[in-house]
């Protein structure tokens, strides 16, 4: 199977409408109802993020100004995220995605005018078809294919929240660790033999060895602690469950 990845300016879709020009803004469409699409309804479950609360509320009053919104519902709010029921006419590339037969696979991120999806496809074929469908009336800015063996896509279809803990724990590293683990395998650190060593690291750095080893061990720790428990739990899981 293959998984197609798309970053699109909808000219009919209101929740990229309400990013535009919007710095610092991001929506992320978690769950939509196309039980409607035949009578030209969307029905949506979205957050809107900012940091700013005076955006927030700019939004929400922008979006009932929107010809495509049919209807909104504040479901809740925090500091900087408010949950929104959203009821919009249906756009064309969720019809095309539906009448094609395209598959789900993550929640819609809107940032700056353009909505990255994530869509499953059966075949080649059938993703060139929704690729020139939504071409037809919507700007694709960019977008990539990738061949998946449906035996990865399975596994990870039934460990997805285990793959959740594991993307938790990872966004724990710090700016500056990531930053440092980068550098050590763009230099060879980690390479047999050795591109280079703590002693060149820290030379490139400006900072002690020492520092350089301890801050590598630390971020080793995170990586490694997770994604060797997401691993063995994966392996657990798919030898009782599905062999």
């Amino acid at each position: 199977m293959y998984i197609g990845v798309f970053d699109i300016e909808q000219y009919d879709c209101p929740v990229v409408k309400l990013t535009e020009k919007r710095e610092g803004v991001t929506t992320t469409v978690l769950s939509v109802n196309v039980s409607e699409l035949s009578r030209g309804v969307e029905q949506i479950f979205l957050t809107i993020k900012s940091s700013e609360q005076d955006k927030l509320k700019d939004i929400l009053e922008v979006a009932q100004t929107i010809p495509e919104v049919k209807n909104c519902k504040v479901l809740g709010k925090s500091d900087d995220a408010w949950r929104i029921l959203m009821n919009i006419k249906k756009t064309h590339t969720m019809e095309a995605s539906v009448n094609l037969g395209a598959m789900f696979v993550s929640p819609w991120i809107a940032r700056s005018g353009v909505e990255r999806w994530t869509l499953g496809f059966i075949s080649k074929k059938q993703f060139y078809d929704f690729l020139s469908l939504i071409r037809e009336r919507d700007h694709v800015k960019k977008y990539y294919l990738t061949e998946v063996k449906e035996e990865d896509f399975v596994t990870v279809s039934a460990n997805y929240l285990s793959i959740l803990k594991l993307v938790s724990q990872l966004n724990k590293l710090t700016p500056n660790q990531l930053n440092m683990l980068k550098l050590a395998l763009s230099k060879g650190y980690y390479s047999w033999p050795k591109g280079v060593d703590s002693v060149e690291l820290s030379r490139m750095l400006g900072v002690s060895r020492v520092s350089i080893i301890k801050s590598l061990r630390k971020a080793e720790y995170k990586v490694l602690g997770p994604v060797v428990e997401f691993v063995s739990m994966v392996k657990k899981d798919w030898e009782k469950n599905y062999t």
